[in-house]
């Protein structure tokens, strides 16, 4: 088990902002529109407690988990936001890996990210799970890998935005998420990668997953004025 304590003080926080503008035409007509542009929206204070957990069961099971509880504070006075937005949330990461005989193993991954504010809205909370099976092959000189990424297609980034007389709604994927990848390693003169716990198999393309808007697809806007 261990824990730390954290706090981080982040200056000229950019986030995307949306706006809602009247334009015109070269006819003279008018409408109402939605802009989205990316502005500095002023400062962020995270304080925070981080959680890893290692457990191993004999010798056919081994978890591990990362969480992260935090609270938040954004002040988007930079932007015309007055009001300081504070929020808790908290995001955790469990893997369990299986020996299912001697020359198979099978890997879980849960993920789960909370909810998290800011002055104009919401990003709503989502859950994935990951799988990944290994067997070795050839007198254990090779390994057959299989992953599945989002197994439930559950990785759903989801956003709401309240301005001046309108709401919007926005949900999407990340493009990496839902993947499935077969590989095959063969060694010459090398043995098996062994975690550094027990005679656990290493399963590579698990990493964690950045928040980066800028990656998303997005599938669906909606607009309410």
């Amino acid at each position: 088990l261990n824990m730390s304590l954290y706090a981080r003080d982040t200056r000229d926080l950019i986030q995307r902002i949306a706006r809602r503008e009247t334009q015109t035409d070269l006819s003279g007509n008018t409408q109402e529109i939605i802009i989205r542009t990316t502005e500095n929206l002023g400062t962020r204070q995270d304080y925070g407690l981080e959680v890893g957990i290692n457990l191993e069961l004999g010798n056919w099971l081994n978890l591990t988990s990362n969480s992260n509880f935090y609270r938040g504070v954004v002040n988007g006075n930079a932007a015309g936001f007055a009001e300081v937005t504070r929020f808790f949330s908290w995001t955790s990461r469990m893997n369990a890996q299986f020996k299912i005989d001697d020359k198979t193993d099978a890997q879980l991954t849960l993920n789960y990210r909370g909810p998290e504010k800011n002055p104009q809205g919401n990003r709503l909370d989502f859950f994935y799970t990951d799988i990944g099976v290994s067997r070795d092959v050839l007198k254990g000189k090779g390994t057959i890998n299989l992953r599945v990424r989002d197994v439930l297609n559950s990785a759903l980034y989801q956003y709401e935005a309240f301005g001046n007389n309108f709401f919007l709604y926005r949900e999407g994927r990340w493009r990496v998420i839902q993947q499935v990848f077969v590989g095959f390693t063969y060694r010459i003169n090398q043995k098996k990668r062994k975690c550094r716990r027990g005679n656990r198999r290493e399963f590579s393309g698990f990493g964690e997953d950045k928040e980066d808007v800028s990656s998303i697809n997005w599938l669906k806007s909606h607009v309410v004025s």
